[in-house]
C-alpha cells in the first residue's frame, strides 16, 4: 500500500508541476495586439483611347521539328574548289538557280590538255601517212627496206587509233571554255 500511495503522490505532483508550468507561461508571454490594417494601394489612373482596326501579332511557342518540303542531296561527280555559293541556308531554292560554282580552272587545264593531245595526234597522223606514201614507191625502186615500209604502216594506223579514241573520250564540248555551275534540279525550300 505504502508503493500505491507513493505513485499516486507523484502523478499528483507531476499533475500540479505541468499546470503551474502552463499558468506561468501565460502570463510570461506579452499581450499581442492586432496588427493595423495597410493603407489601401494608389489607384492606377485609367486613360481612355479610341477603337482601331490593325494586325496583332501572334506568338506561338512549341517544341517541334521542321521538315522542308522538298530536300536535295546533292553529291559530285567532280573535284574541285567551290568559288561561290548562289544560296542562303533555308532559302527557296527554284529549279534551274544556281547552287554553287567550283573553280573552273584544273577543268580548262584538262580541256586544254586534250585538245593539245588530240593536235599532237593529228599532226603524228599526218606524219605517218606522209612517210608512208613517200616510202611506198622507194620500196618498188628497192631503196627502202620492206621493214621501213611495215613500220610507216603500223605507224599510220597506230594513230589512226589514237585519234579515234580521242574522238570518243575526248571532251564534248566545242567551244574551248568550261563553266562548272551546279544548278538545282527542282524546287527546294
Amino acid at each position: 500500500m505504502t508503493r500505491l500511495k507513493t505513485a499516486f503522490a507523484g502523478l499528483l505532483l507531476t499533475a500540479a508541476l505541468i499546470a503551474g508550468g502552463a499558468y506561468a507561461l501565460s502570463f510570461a508571454q506579452p499581450e499581442t495586439h492586432a496588427a493595423p490594417i495597410p493603407a489601401a494601394p494608389p489607384t492606377v489612373p485609367v486613360v481612355a483611347e479610341p477603337a482601331q482596326s490593325g494586325d496583332v501579332p501572334i506568338y506561338l511557342r512549341g517544341i517541334g521539328t521542321v521538315v522542308a518540303y522538298n530536300t536535295v542531296t546533292v553529291r559530285t561527280q567532280v573535284q574541285g574548289q567551290i568559288t561561290q555559293i548562289g544560296f542562303t541556308e533555308g532559302q527557296r531554292v527554284h529549279a534551274g538557280d544556281l547552287l554553287a560554282q567550283i573553280d573552273p580552272r584544273p577543268f580548262q587545264a584538262q580541256l586544254d590538255q586534250a585538245i593539245g593531245n588530240s593536235e599532237r595526234d593529228k599532226a603524228q597522223l599526218i606524219n605517218a601517212q606522209a612517210n608512208l606514201a613517200r616510202d611506198t614507191p622507194l620500196l618498188a625502186k628497192g631503196w627502202v627496206t620492206p621493214q621501213q615500209v611495215d613500220l610507216d604502216k603500223a605507224n599510220a594506223g597506230q594513230f589512226v587509233g589514237q585519234s579515234g579514241q580521242r574522238k570518243t573520250s575526248g571532251p564534248k564540248r566545242t567551244g574551248r571554255q568550261i563553266d562548272p555551275v551546279l544548278q538545282a534540279p527542282a524546287e527546294v525550300l
